[in-house]
């Protein structure tokens, strides 16, 4: 009769194996899935040779079967199409539901719509629908406020007008429509100011580099308390920010040369909120000015810059 230690080792034994089995069927589950998805795939997932890859020991098994994306599936009820390697077109893309419609009705002459049969007028029985992408330029407008003048008909006193809505630039033309279009043009969309000053000669308004420059540094005074909140309220609330740096050239016409090398800093905080910072130098005076009491992980290259801003207290 065998001892209680030696049905122990048994027992340990085939439960090494049971291990053993379950780790290499994990792997095999996932080899399938790998090929079907190699078979029955997208395209631009075919090509892995997923043979060659192996399988990750830290990787789970494959919950269920394979999902396939069936946009450039061949259809499978279709075994004439599929052996002809054709595939069925997935259609076009609906558009975006919430832009503007324009509805255009064709209607027949009134000479189509009476029936010559019978002498009598024909009735609507339905409709087809044919939708087109246009697109409307973009254009300028010139807003004009009038402010009629008030005063008592009698004595000629007490004048009176309504106030001017609050304007971006006091005394300026631009509204914050055009403001907006500048800025974005020239930050989101990387357009050099000389290409936005011809684009609006095209439409007739002539307005110069250096008025559209000044117009952006506008922009940028309205936009640093908002600025001050990001930098306040989100980055610096992040456990951990990321930051670097890289330089650009930039026109100083109070120094010759007037072309000089600054420095735009970038601070990224966890939930990928950005704020900018530009400084003429690389020292550790930006740095430490953005970060100066923070408290969370900073991640950065090795740069002789942030080394106060690791050693402050």
């Amino acid at each position: 009769m065998a001892s209680g230690a030696e049905n122990q080792a048994v027992l340990n034994e085939l439960g090494n194996e049971i291990e053993r089995l379950n780790q290499e069927n994990a792997a095999l589950r996932q080899r399938v899935q790998l090929l079907t998805q190699r078979l029955f795939g997208r395209r631009s997932e075919k090509g892995v040779p997923v043979i060659e890859q192996g399988v990750l020991p830290f990787e789970p098994a494959a919950a269920g079967p394979v999902q396939a994306d069936t946009t450039d599936e061949l259809p499978r009820d279709e075994p004439c199409e599929r052996a002809l390697g054709r595939r069925r077109h997935p259609g076009r893309r609906r558009l975006p539901a919430d832009l503007p419609r324009e509805r255009i009705e064709l209607v027949p002459p009134a000479s189509e719509r009476h029936c010559t049969v019978c002498d009598s007028a024909k009735v609507r029985i339905g409709a087809d629908i044919t939708e087109e992408l246009d697109y409307v330029p973009a254009s300028f407008v010139i807003r004009e406020y009038v402010r009629p003048k008030y005063a008592c008909g009698g004595c000629q006193q007490g004048v009176v007008q309504a106030v001017l809505p609050a304007r971006p630039i006091e005394k300026g033309r631009p509204g914050p429509g055009l403001l907006a279009h500048v800025v974005s043009s020239k930050y989101a969309d990387h357009l050099p100011l000389y290409r936005l000053e011809q684009i609006c000669a095209r439409h007739g308004v002539q307005i110069t580099r250096r008025t559209l420059s000044e117009w952006n540094g506008a922009v940028a005074d309205l936009l640093e308390p908002i600025v001050r909140v990001m930098q306040r309220e989100q980055v610096r609330q992040s456990p951990w920010i990321q930051c670097d740096d890289t330089t650009l050239e930039v026109q100083d016409p109070s120094r010759a040369p007037e072309i000089r090398t600054g420095h735009l800093w970038v601070y990224r905080g966890e939930l990928g909120e950005v704020v900018y910072d530009f400084t003429w130098s690389r020292n550790r005076d930006g740095p430490l000015k953005m970060l100066a009491g923070y408290r969370g992980y900073l991640q950065v290259d090795a740069a002789p810059a942030y080394d106060d801003v690791f050693g402050a207290p």
